[in-house]
C-alpha cells in the first residue's frame, strides 16, 4: 500500500482487511521518491531501460518495482504461490471461498502448470475477449478459462513459485522495458 496515500491507506484498513483478514499488506515503492527507487533497484538486481524511464510515470515505476518485490519475497519463502491484490481493490464478501476454490483448481492440474492466474479482470477487456473469441474454457476446469490476449488492467492475481522465477529471472535479463 503506498503510505503516502491516506485515502488508499483507509481503504485498505476499513474496505480491504475486513473482508480479507488474512491479508497482509506491504509497503509499495513510492515512484516519486527517487532515492528509495535507485535503492530498491539495486536491492533486487533490476536496471530500466532509457525508453521505459522515458515514458513510464513515477507511479508506473513504482508499482512495477513494488510487485517484483512481492515476486523475490514469494520465492525467497518458497511458498506454492502468493496472492497479490492492488490497494484499491474490491474483494467481494465471498472472495476467501472463491479463491479458495480457484486455487485448488490450479493445483489440480499436474499436466497444465501455472505460473500467473489474473482475478477481477477490467470488464471493458472481459467484453473485448468474448467478441473476438478470445476466452475459451481451460480444459479440465470449471472456473478457469484460457485468455488468448494479454489483459488490459488487473486488481488482483496469484502467482505461482515457478512464474515468481521465471518472471524474477526475465527482468534480471535485460532492463525493465
Amino acid at each position: 500500500c503506498l503510505e503516502r496515500d491516506a485515502s488508499r491507506v483507509h481503504h485498505v484498513q476499513n474496505c480491504v482487511l475486513p473482508r480479507i483478514p488474512s491479508a497482509t499488506v506491504s509497503k509499495a515503492c513510492d515512484g516519486h521518491d527517487v532515492p528509495a527507487v535507485v535503492d530498491r533497484l539495486e536491492q533486487l538486481g533490476l536496471k530500466i531501460a532509457k525508453s521505459y524511464e522515458r515514458r513510464a510515470s513515477c507511479g508506473q515505476i513504482g508499482c512495477a518495482i513494488s510487485h517484483i518485490a512481492l515476486w523475490e519475497e514469494l520465492v525467497q519463502s518458497n511458498a506454492s504461490h502468493m496472492v497479490i491484490l492492488e490497494d484499491d481493490v474490491r474483494p467481494s464478501r465471498e472472495w476467501e471461498a472463491k479463491l479458495s476454490s480457484v486455487i485448488l483448481e490450479l493445483q489440480s492440474q499436474p499436466d497444465q502448470p501455472w505460473h500467473i492466474c489474473y482475478f477481477f479482470v477490467h470488464p471493458v477487456h472481459m467484453e473485448y475477449q468474448r467478441r473476438n473469441g478470445g476466452l475459451s474454457p481451460a480444459p479440465g476446469c470449471s472456473m478457469l478459462v484460457s485468455p488468448n490476449a494479454g489483459t488490459l488492467c488487473t486488481i488482483a492475481y496469484a502467482i505461482s513459485l515457478s512464474g515468481a522465477r521465471a518472471l524474477l529471472s526475465r527482468a534480471r535479463a535485460s532492463p525493465m522495458a
